[in-house]
């Protein structure tokens, strides 16, 4: 592999970076809502109910492979980079 095609690849890698960590900052793919209905402040007597609502974006069940894979991807340029200076 040349120095071109490093840098090229060096491009990919980091717009596959950028990609993921926007993956990873949205809050929609990692929030879990706890809703809770305070029933017991109108009937006395009857119990408050809760429900947990998931996040339903489609990264939301694969947000830990995504975060793996970002970990892969900043190894992977780490090791480009070195051999980029080190081919300099």
């Amino acid at each position: 592999m040349n120095l071109k095609e490093a840098f090229r690849f060096q491009n990919k890698l980091q717009s596959m970076m950028t990609d993921a960590q926007s993956i990873l900052g949205n809050n929609g793919n990692i929030t879990k809502v706890q809703n809770t209905y305070l029933r017991h402040k109108v009937m006395a007597e009857a119990e408050d109910e809760v429900t947990m609502e998931a996040p339903s974006t489609e990264y939301s069940e694969n947000i830990t492979e995504m975060a793996e894979f970002l970990l892969f991807l900043l190894d992977e340029r780490e090791k480009l980079s070195a051999a980029i200076h080190q081919a300099k």
